[in-house]
């Protein structure tokens, strides 16, 4: 039965594993490790799925700014990223479950938006649309710009306005 719950001190070498396996390299594994250094990191944006008491899934949320550079302004959102699921559970809805159950922890706790980077395909079922829609774009050119998606969790979260805001990812992303 699964089993999805905050993730806690311990199991931070299972969660290295999920990820280390999920990639099949340890890029994510090391940014996570990297991620939990920062100042800004928020343990309760950090979620772990069990099967039978073993860590199958992770996913985290981190903290990021949309930047408005005419105006100056910023506002602060998270990132839907890293998340994985060992390879031996993939294609089971894991991975669902565990979006859908960290966006209702983030909108319990206050949190408006959310950004992801990833399968176009795939986020819109929890809400996602483009971002560009709200005029937002991420901070690295990319193939194809609708994989880069935003949920607003409360109405009206993102400025519509005739300005483009760029993403700015703690520097432990690397862009």
């Amino acid at each position: 039965m699964l089993e999805i719950r905050p993730e806690q001190e311990s199991d931070k070498t299972d969660v290295f594993r999920v990820h280390q396996d999920g990639f099949q390299r340890n890029d994510e594994a090391e940014l996570v490790d990297k991620l939990r250094e920062n100042s800004q990191f928020n343990t309760s944006l950090s979620f772990v799925a069990l099967i039978d008491n073993k860590i199958v899934g992770h996913l985290l949320f981190t903290p990021i700014k949309i930047n408005y550079s005419f105006t100056s302004k910023s506002f602060s959102s998270l990132a839907l990223a890293p998340i994985s699921i060992l390879s031996d559970y993939q294609r089971q809805s894991i991975g669902s479950k565990l979006i859908e159950y960290g966006l209702n922890e983030l909108k319990a706790q206050g949190f408006a938006s959310v950004i992801v980077l990833g399968h176009e395909n795939f986020y819109p079922r929890f809400g996602f649309v483009p971002a560009k829609k709200y005029k937002i774009r991420a901070p690295i050119p990319l193939k194809n710009d609708n994989c880069f998606m935003a949920l607003e969790l409360k109405p009206d979260t993102f400025p519509l306005n005739d300005e483009e805001g760029v993403v700015q990812y703690l520097s432990e992303f690397g862009l």
